[in-house]
């Protein structure tokens, strides 16, 4: 039996209640499991005055503020994961997300059978997700209903040195495959990941997937897929006001400054780092931050080593992001 806590941050989200019912409904009942809330929602609108049921739920930790004092995504999720205790495992997940039985068993299955792959504990899952949509009040879930995962790359560099990644939905796999990227509402790691890589509260939304995954594989974890997707987001979230920028309460002064800041963390990060983890960083992803390219393979999501170079997964230097 593991130990997991599901680490869940809210902004203004209206679907967070049936996500959390969703996680309770299709629990596997092999692990312990510890649902960390930290909603920013009006006292009105929240679970406490909605749901108070869930809130003292014996297996829910809550924390709530007022939504105009949220400091972004990357900062609620770093607030949130104080309320573990002596769980293993942390899956970070998005407030509006479906799920299917035995979620959590199949996630610690992924972890083994990705950790015999790497020979080493240091592994954390991702994947993108299947979708759903709302007709009303009723949920509705996407119509791809086979056993699927997916392969993500990257497709460019923008001027502030931002990647935007891609992938496409391939078969289910057998086996676990290795990733280059993080998608961080669907991100399950041990908790040392917390300790060794952490997180970057000055990034307030773009380019936190980005230092997650350059942190993460300069901490010398590795990155695989999930042989399946058995999660569901919801399709609209980019017109959802779980978005600051979606009918924003906060002071617009504060949001541009906490943008500006954001975008400046994530090049000053990137130049923080050394020649030579930067190379070992393109060894292992076909990224090239010294030059601003991408090799075929970091595009094509084929990322096996170059012909003839040897990858060593060891850190050459550990200055890294706190």
């Amino acid at each position: 039996m593991a130990k997991i806590f599901v680490n869940i941050c809210s902004y203004r989200d209206k679907l967070l209640e049936p996500t959390i019912q969703s996680l309770l409904d299709t629990e596997s009942g092999r692990n312990q499991i510890t649902y960390g809330i930290f909603e920013q929602t009006k006292l009105e609108s929240s679970l406490q005055t909605k749901n108070p049921e869930l809130v003292n739920h014996p297996r829910i930790r809550y924390k709530r503020i007022d939504p105009e004092f949220s400091d972004g995504v990357v900062w609620a999720r770093c607030i949130n994961s104080m309320q573990i205790y002596d769980e293993e495992f942390q899956y970070q997940i998005d407030s509006h997300m479906l799920f299917d039985k035995d979620w959590d068993n199949q996630l610690i299955l992924d972890y083994n059978d990705a950790s015999r792959i790497a020979n080493t504990k240091k592994v954390v899952l991702t994947c993108g997700t299947k979708n759903f949509d709302l007709d009303g009040d009723r949920i509705t879930k996407h119509t791809l209903t086979e056993d699927i995962t997916v392969n993500l790359g990257y497709f460019q560099f923008d001027k502030d040195l931002l990647l935007h990644a891609h992938g496409s939905w391939v078969p289910a796999t057998e086996r676990s495959t290795p990733s280059i990227h993080i998608c961080a509402g669907n991100f399950f790691m041990p908790v040392s990941w917390i300790k060794d890589v952490g997180y970057n509260t000055k990034i307030f939304f773009e380019g936190e997937e980005q230092v997650f995954a350059l942190s993460t594989i300069l901490a010398g974890y590795h990155i695989f897929h999930q042989r399946k997707i058995r999660v569901y987001h919801y399709i609209r979230s980019s017109s959802h006001e779980s978005k600051q920028t979606i009918n924003p309460v906060a002071d617009p002064t504060r949001l541009s400054l906490n943008h500006k800041r954001s975008k400046k963390e994530l090049v000053d990060y990137i130049y923080s780092l050394t020649d030579d983890q930067l190379e070992h960083y393109r060894k292992i992803t076909g990224v090239d931050y010294i030059n601003r390219k991408l090799e075929n393979r970091a595009i094509s999501r084929n990322i096996s080593p170059n012909p003839g170079v040897v990858v060593d997964w060891e850190v050459p230097d550990k200055t890294l992001l706190s």
